[in-house]
């Protein structure tokens, strides 16, 4: 199940606070690795799950406490589903390595990216990645249509799980620069994945992290990012009702109490007593509220009073 585009937007702005605890793909400090050819044209980028896992993008390699949690996702994949991916080129790079932002992401704060070093924080770029989401989210909202106002994306992927079990999809022909990269919600029968948006470097240069000093435009070898999920329940709601056929007026009201359980994945998700009150002859309802979707539900009568 596909998310879309407006969806994507909407991610870019709710997932904002944490966006700014993430980490962003950000170019590093070089010494050797020479001039930035910015007329390259056929960059590209291989998009994976930021799993923490040592083959990454591979579900089956993630920590235990994670696995319940990237099992669901990577069981929705293997259903046929994609995680569909959208690249904006916020700004152009030139051979030294500086950033110029682009005409559509002006004026939002953006600007200070053109002054980024090595000393940058990852906050600092997550932010960045936050407004420049932020921008398109306004845009739309002030022509939902669509009718000229939007930056087209630049470069899409769909990230998909192989037959070997790792989830991957690729983008090319893309130019230099800095590109904001959104991808859209994924739904499951219980829960909605959301992704953080986040800045990605064309080129890149492993140098910062230990390796080679040379610019990596992803003609030979793609340049890696890893999409960040986090995930949100679904929920539904249940109606509890009860018919009375006969009454007994000598009682003066009569209360049916029912014990409602919910468990999910083996744990205790929902427990509450309700209660349905009668003063004569009818039906009565009550509906509760936000029940974990796919939890198993169990009503039983504990009494009359």
């Amino acid at each position: 199940m596909k998310g879309n585009r407006k969806g994507t937007r909407a991610a870019g702005i709710m997932l904002g606070l944490a966006a700014m605890c993430a980490a962003a793909w950000i170019p590093r400090t070089v010494y050797g690795a020479g001039a930035i050819d910015t007329e390259k044209d056929d960059c590209r980028i291989l998009f994976t799950l930021d799993i923490g896992g040592p083959d990454t993008g591979n579900p089956e390699a993630v920590p235990p406490d994670d696995k319940e949690y990237y099992g669901e996702l990577s069981g929705a994949l293997d259903g046929g589903d994609s995680i569909a991916v959208s690249l904006y080129r916020v700004a152009e790079v030139d051979a030294g390595g500086h950033f110029r932002v682009l005409a559509d992401y002006r004026g939002i704060g953006l600007e200070e990216m053109e002054e980024a070093d090595s000393g940058t924080t990852a906050r600092e770029w997550a932010g960045w990645a936050e407004s420049a989401a932020a921008i398109l989210g306004e845009k739309e909202t002030a022509d939902p249509e669509g009718n000229g106002s939007l930056p087209l994306p630049d470069g899409s992927a769909e990230v998909v799980k192989g037959e070997e079990g790792r989830i991957a999809g690729t983008t090319g022909k893309l130019r230099t620069g800095m590109y904001l990269v959104l991808a859209e919600p994924l739904e499951t029968e219980s829960s909605i994945y959301r992704f953080l948006p986040f800045l990605v470097s064309l080129p890149g240069n492993d140098y910062g992290t230990g390796g080679n000093d040379v610019w990596n435009y992803g003609d030979r070898e793609p340049v890696e990012a890893g999409l960040k999920p986090e995930k949100e329940d679904l929920y539904g709601n249940l109606s509890l009702e009860k018919k009375l056929t006969s009454y007994n007026e000598t009682l003066k009201g009569a209360s049916f109490v029912f014990e409602v359980k919910a468990v999910k994945a083996g744990r205790l998700v929902y427990s509450d007593v309700v209660s349905l009150n009668f003063d004569g002859p009818g039906s009565k309802s009550h509906v509760i509220e936000k029940i974990p979707a796919g939890a198993e539900v169990t009503v039983q009568r504990r009494g009359i009073q």
